[in-house]
């Protein structure tokens, strides 16, 4: 009789207890809703931003196998010349990518220049895009065009035929937007594409270039790396992104131990 009477009594006296302690009670409900409600965000956070930057490092490497880059971060654009002047060399794009400030805002965009003629194995989209704006000539004989996607122009507030103000180390510039391309994805909404000579003028690498994309086959290397010079090396695109994704190894570790940090909150305050 007492062993099937004390459940009921016990559920009794624990009810009693919180509804005479109902702001103990309300305080430990938020304290669980805290925890969780965090975790799952920095989880969800973390996931985005992984995609995020899987999708950006695609968009910028584009089709490219390999990457020509320089020990001090550039590449002098007489390599690109000389290789690509060669006979038998692999399909090859000069690439010139910085960072800028651009918007009222003064949002942080990638800035990449690329040379139209030599973008059709790596970036088939992007001629479409320009040339079937009005034509490839208004392109290369403007000055200072700009052509982003949806996303980036609805975040900057610009369309086509617009000026957009860019800012590189506090020196300003204008732009004008000359196509708009149908693309509302996180990974280019940030995104702005010029001529490989506005990205020059604008960087001020009027003979250097970020570094040069190549797509490779199975007896390219060696071709290649007999005509390199001491000063640049051949990377593969997947381990340099993988380098790079493990440099954001820690802000990840950050965001998850600030988690359990709101869990362990949460979990005092339930005590």
């Amino acid at each position: 009789m007492l062993r099937a009477a004390l459940p009921p009594l016990l559920l009794r006296a624990g009810l009693r207890h919180q509804l005479r302690h109902r702001w103990q009670l309300l305080l430990a409900l938020v304290g669980i809703a805290m925890g969780v409600a965090v975790v799952l965000a920095v989880d969800l956070a973390n996931q985005a931003a992984k995609a995020s930057f899987a999708l950006s490092a695609e968009q910028l490497s584009g089709a490219s196998s390999h990457r020509i880059v320089g020990i001090d971060g550039t590449v002098p654009d007489a390599l690109y010349r000389m290789l690509a002047t060669s006979p038998g060399h692999p399909p090859l794009a000069p690439v010139i990518t910085t960072r800028v400030t651009g918007g009222e805002a003064s949002r942080s965009l990638q800035l990449i220049g690329l040379d139209l003629f030599a973008e059709g194995g790596f970036r088939d989209r992007l001629p479409a895009l320009v040339q079937g704006r009005t034509s490839l000539a208004d392109w290369l004989s403007r000055p200072n065009l700009v052509a982003l996607s949806t996303g980036a122009a609805a975040r900057l507030g610009v369309d086509v035929g617009q000026d957009l103000t860019i800012r590189y180390q506090g020196r300003p510039h204008t732009l004008t937007v000359y196509a708009v391309s149908a693309d509302d994805s996180l990974s280019s909404s940030d995104l702005l594409i010029v001529d490989i000579a506005t990205a020059q003028a604008i960087s001020g690498l009027h003979d250097q270039l970020s570094h040069i994309d190549v797509l490779l086959g199975d007896a390219a290397p060696a071709w290649l790396n007999e005509r390199l010079p001491p000063d640049a090396r051949l990377v593969d695109v997947r381990d340099q992104a993988q380098d790079t994704a493990g440099l954001s190894g820690a802000f990840e570790l950050n965001l998850t131990a600030m988690s359990l940090l709101a869990l362990l909150v949460g979990v005092f305050l339930i005590f």
